[in-house]
């Protein structure tokens, strides 16, 4: 019986494990990705701020 629960408790004690991971991992490379376009756009909305 124990064994039984023990089956069905693992698989999601790792899909959650992996999705905190995972959740992370996303999180990092959303905000490089997030920094990389204001960076690379700031210059860009800069000189159309002056321009206009």
């Amino acid at each position: 019986m124990q064994v039984c629960s023990l089956y069905i408790f693992f698989p999601h004690i790792i899909t959650l494990q992996y999705w905190r991971t995972a959740h992370k991992c996303f999180s990092i490379l959303f905000e490089l990705v997030a920094s990389v376009i204001f960076l690379h756009c700031s210059p860009y909305l800069k000189t159309s701020i002056l321009l206009s």
